[in-house]
């Protein structure tokens, strides 16, 4: 049995931890970084490494970003001198809350161009890669792997969660799960939540902040508007049906500078739920029909465009509510049809057989 190295190896990341899982169903055996580091011998006998996130250098001193910048590199090198053959999947454009946007680009061109093979998770991350590779160069090193199905990686059980409103009916509620963190457009969300408080539409915001301050500064903006709850905390795996299962739509309102694919909305997707998104690359693989996606260039054109999208969403739900929930269902449908766990063993066995050949 082949060895090979993902990175990182964290099965608390449902997405790691699906990708894995078939990895080793396609018949390989997977290690982690950290087994290589102090075995050289072992680190001889792995095929591939699949490096995730390698390009990410965010928020840190200047000196830091430069000592993480050289070890990636040195790394690189270590790799390709022990024969591996190296895969890069690209997640995002750029790093999330870098201030060090030529140091992250550098980076990304680097490991472009060292990678025998580049897995990107949407058919768009082509284009980005225009800025890195020739068309040549992206015709040959690049395959499509998409971002799978989370179907079966939560319980559909529902249990009381005491801090979301017990409300009647009569209201739309949208939902926002994820980290709270600025690149999400957090305040954005509250700003259009403050502009659409005289519709029948509730807001939850759910997750952990990233830091104190900042969950201080949603809170008080929150204290302000009667129909939009905060809870800051982290939601446990057991919990996620149950929020989902109050939404009637998921709002995801990305910064499009730094996104590219959204594991949130794939989760939606999987809960049978239909999103207000930016035109993002996952989001484009799929029947624009069945979401309320859209475009901007600015902040202003931004909620501009996100209030829109709210309204139509509204629109469509006051008109008949099983209208939005039709949507989600179906999306759910060209998920699992399209990028399930077992599609993913397939394209990831011939990306693995592909590059140890």
């Amino acid at each position: 049995m082949d060895k090979v190295v993902y990175y990182p190896l964290n099965h608390k990341n449902p997405y790691v931890a699906i990708v894995t899982e078939a990895i080793k169903n396609a018949g390989y055996e997977v290690y982690d970084l950290e087994d290589i580091k102090k075995n050289h011998k072992l680190a001889k006998e792995i095929k591939i490494i699949n490096l995730n996130w390698f390009d990410s250098i965010g928020d840190c001193q200047l000196w830091k970003a430069i000592a993480l910048l050289m070890r990636q590199l040195l790394r690189v090198a270590y790799y390709k001198w022990c024969g591996m053959k190296i895969i890069y999947t690209m997640h995002n454009r750029q790093a999330h809350d870098t201030k060090y946007k030529r140091i992250n680009h550098f980076l990304m061109k680097f490991l472009c161009k060292k990678a025998d093979y580049i897995a990107v998770l949407c058919t768009y991350s082509k284009k980005i890669l225009r800025d890195f590779l020739s068309n040549e160069d992206i015709e040959k090193k690049v395959r499509v792997m998409y971002h799978p199905s989370y179907e079966g990686a939560y319980s559909e059980k529902k249990m009381p969660i005491p801090e979301l409103p017990n409300s009647v009916k009569r209201n739309m509620h949208i939902l926002f799960m994820g980290s709270v963190r600025p690149y999400k457009n957090i305040e954005l969300i509250l700003e259009a939540a403050n502009k659409l408080q005289g519709k029948n539409i509730e807001f939850v915001i759910a997750g952990k902040a990233n830091n104190k301050d900042y969950e201080k500064l949603i809170q008080d903006k929150v204290n302000h508007l009667s129909k939009v709850t905060f809870i800051p905390r982290f939601i446990e795996d057991s919990e996620m049906f149950s929020f989902y299962d109050w939404a009637d739509i998921v709002l995801i309102p990305l910064d499009i500078k730094s996104s590219l694919n959204s594991g949130s909305s794939v989760l939606a997707f999987t809960m049978g739920k239909t999103v207000i998104i930016p035109k993002i690359g996952t989001v484009r693989d799929f029947p624009r029909e069945l979401m309320f996606s859209y475009e901007y260039e600015n902040e202003s054109e931004h909620l501009n465009a996100l209030v829109d999208k709210i309204n139509e969403a509204f629109m469509k739900w006051s008109d008949n509510p099983k209208s939005i929930e039709r949507m989600g269902s179906e999306i759910r449908e060209y998920l699992n049809n399209n990028f399930s766990k077992e599609k993913t063993e397939e394209r990831y066995r011939k990306l693995y057989q592909e590059a140890i050949k």
